[in-house]
């Protein structure tokens, strides 16, 4: 007779186990393979963006909301004396780190009217310049606002800021927008212009592909869209499209559940991230289809260099030009002038404790880290003959070189909400001294 061993009592057990442990155990390693995925994720959004959950779920939000048939371009308008503004009539509004902003009736990002009025009371201070400038004056308000207040000369008056910078601008925009206001009475007590980088790096990659005059706006060719040809007109229908794609697509993530969950808006925001990037390529086709020489409405006087060297020497020597007279036009309404030089990660040496995290968000070769490589030296140098000459200069670009924590967000010359607040609180500094 053969005796049948019995199996382990541990091994009958785990046979008969039932099914409602089964689905407790599955349950639980489902929500804590889930809980891990939102960890990656959340930690993945701070890593890419520095931004909260809330923060890309709005952006998700606004993107959606935007009607889909509308091209960028329709969010800014030619001017007949600055070029072009942002459009009011665009009614989505400008989003910047949780806040909202909508341009005013001058096509100004700001609140309220720039003709402001002076009194005894108070001391009004206008910043222009271009997205950098703007943005320190969005990011960076509250401590702007506070270390102003600090200085003995704003002590006890009532500060103003008046917004005239517009992201993309750059000389003589700044100036022909100071010159308008004026024209129209506008009064201002100080004012700062923060540019350097528009002036230089832009024109390299955009109109001077064209043949485009450098003091020009930029893309100007594309903003004059009546003169662009049938070839123009099909690389916008595929933007056009892009542009549809991407916010139906954040459309349809407004259906899914748990619309504030990291993993949603992670996965958003990577699929995002792609769709611009292919629509910063088509707007480059848009910049250089036209093949053939269009009207002088678009080309402007006809300007050529011998080399790249010749080029950025005008540049410079032209963005210099448009800063002493902006001087010299404040000088006749009795309005402090302050230029400012802002730091950038492409000018060697300015942040050399950089770490690898920061690095994969702000270096980028690309030919505007080209163009700033080449052109922020020769601005230095520019700025300090300008400070000879008497022009209340200041040199910023070493702000961030001791700074050890991550101030740029970008590959172009942003920063994030540290790099705006030393950025603003320095630069207020400087409007302390008379």
């Amino acid at each position: 007779m053969t005796i049948v061993p019995k199996a382990p009592a541990a091994l009958v057990s785990r046979r008969r186990i039932s099914w409602p442990k089964r689905l407790c155990f599955t349950l639980v390693c489902l929500c804590l393979l889930t809980g891990f995925v939102e960890l990656v994720c959340y930690i993945g959004l701070k890593w890419i963006t520095y931004a909260t959950v809330a923060q890309v779920r709005h952006n998700r939000e606004m993107d959606a909301d935007y009607e889909s048939e509308k091209l960028d371009y329709a969010r800014e308008v030619n001017h007949p004396y600055v070029g072009w503004t942002r459009n009011p009539g665009f009614h989505s509004p400008e989003l910047f780190e949780g806040r909202e902003f909508q341009p005013n009736d001058f096509g100004l990002v700001d609140e309220g009217s720039p003709i402001r009025k002076r009194s005894p009371d108070k001391i009004i201070v206008a910043v222009a310049g271009g997205s950098v400038s703007w943005q320190m004056t969005a990011s960076g308000e509250g401590a702007f606002l506070r270390e102003l207040r600090r200085q003995p000369r704003f002590q006890g008056k009532q500060v103003e800021l008046v917004r005239l910078a517009v992201s993309g601008f750059k000389q003589p925009q700044q100036l022909m927008l100071l010159t308008f206001l004026l024209s129209l009475g506008a009064e201002f007590d100080v004012l700062v212009n923060i540019d350097g980088y528009n002036e230089t790096a832009l024109h390299p990659v955009e109109n001077a592909l064209g043949g485009v005059f450098p003091p020009y706006p930029r893309a100007w060719r594309a903003r004059l869209s009546d003169t662009i040809n049938l070839q123009d007109l099909q690389t916008k229908a595929a933007l056009l499209s892009s542009i549809a794609r991407r916010r139906a697509r954040s459309k349809w993530y407004r259906q899914l559940p748990f619309q504030d969950s990291a993993t949603i808006n992670f996965l958003w925001l990577s699929l995002h991230h792609r769709y611009l990037q292919q629509e910063v390529e088509w707007n480059m086709k848009v910049l250089a289809a036209q093949l053939e020489r269009p009207g002088y409405q678009v080309l402007g006087p006809k300007q050529t260099f011998r080399d790249d060297a010749e080029m950025f020497d005008y540049l410079v020597e032209y963005w210099a030009q448009c800063s002493r007279q902006m001087r010299l036009l404040c000088q006749a309404n009795s309005i402090q002038y302050y230029h400012v030089l802002p730091p950038n990660q492409y000018l060697a040496g300015s942040k050399p404790q950089m770490t690898e995290q920061e690095k994969t968000v702000a270096f980028l070769e690309s030919k505007y880290s080209a163009t700033a490589t080449r052109a922020y030296p020769l601005l230095v140098k520019k700025g300090q003959e300008l400070r000879n000459e008497g022009l209340k200069f200041y040199d910023l670009t070493q702000l961030f070189s001791a700074v050890d924590e991550p101030t740029y967000i970008d590959n172009f010359c942003h920063y994030n909400v540290a790099g705006n607040a030393l950025f603003a609180a320095a630069v207020a500094k400087i409007l302390g001294t008379p």
